[in-house]
């Protein structure tokens, strides 16, 4: 039978042309709703099929897309990346994966994950864990005040669970670290040594500075002399009429830290 271009066979011209199909990508990981720690180790990975490719590029985006930073430039595409998370804490971040040399190919995290900066004076004894229902369990929260100076620090626990009505549960957390008052140094004594002379004590507990004063008389009027971070100070430069000194322990040590050490002028 004919149709609408008759009975007979024809000939329509035209063109066909042949492209390469493109790389088929695909983020697996993270792919939303992950929270990573600043400079915690973490694997980014993904799906390939579609054309062949060698080597794939890598970009974070801090702020839900709006810009992307990279990561890597060019990486084998083996399907898994090992990233140190750089300091970029954000509640809006997302990875690119794309083809170096066509970024058309390319897949975006299908949903934010978090990049946090981590505290170093909070740990918590469980990361993760099981309940059952209309069940309870207890954290135990350590607090670490080495290396503080006195103040008031805060924090968040973030707790996330498949609870459809609260998924995510924030719980602060402050911590005031108030100052030590060390006990007075004892057992005060000069020693000589030819012409060195030095005054030493007890070490004392908690004590990051000591100050160290003089007077000319026991009932004197003592001024500070200088300080010392060890438990002893050269008086070599104190004569015989200025014999009497006293020493005192601080827990802190002084905002400028040029003189520690040094006798007074």
């Amino acid at each position: 039978s004919g149709d609408d271009w008759g009975g007979t066979p024809h000939d329509i011209g035209g063109t066909i042309t042949l492209s390469q199909a493109s790389a088929i990508l695909s983020i697996t990981s993270p792919n939303g709703n992950e929270v990573w720690a600043v400079d915690s180790s973490q694997n980014i990975t993904w799906n390939h099929s579609g054309a062949s490719l060698d080597n794939v590029k890598l970009e974070l985006s801090t702020d839900n897309g709006s810009n992307f930073i990279p990561i890597v430039s060019s990486t084998s595409n083996d399907g898994t990346y090992e990233w140190t998370v750089p300091g970029s804490a954000s509640e809006e971040c997302l990875v690119r994966i794309s083809d170096p040399s066509d970024p058309t190919a390319n897949d975006v995290s299908n949903a934010v994950f978090r990049i946090y900066e981590p505290v170093s004076w909070l740990t918590i004894d469980q990361n993760s864990g099981s309940l059952g229902q209309n069940s309870t369990d207890n954290l135990t929260l350590t607090f670490d005040t080495s290396g503080l100076s006195t103040g008031n620090y805060n924090a968040n626990i973030e707790i996330t669970s498949n609870d459809p009505d609260e998924p995510k549960i924030i719980v602060p957390v402050s911590l005031e670290v108030i100052p030590v008052t060390p006990s007075a140094p004892f057992n005060i004594q000069i020693s000589v040594n030819d012409e060195l002379k030095t005054l030493q004590w007890d070490a004392v507990t908690d004590a990051a500075i000591y100050k160290v004063y003089a007077a000319d008389s026991p009932d004197g009027s003592f001024t500070q002399i200088g300080t010392s971070m060890t438990n002893s100070f050269d008086i070599s430069s104190y004569n015989s009429s200025r014999k009497f000194f006293y020493v005192t322990a601080d827990s802190e040590l002084p905002a400028d830290k040029t003189n520690i050490g040094k006798q007074n002028e």
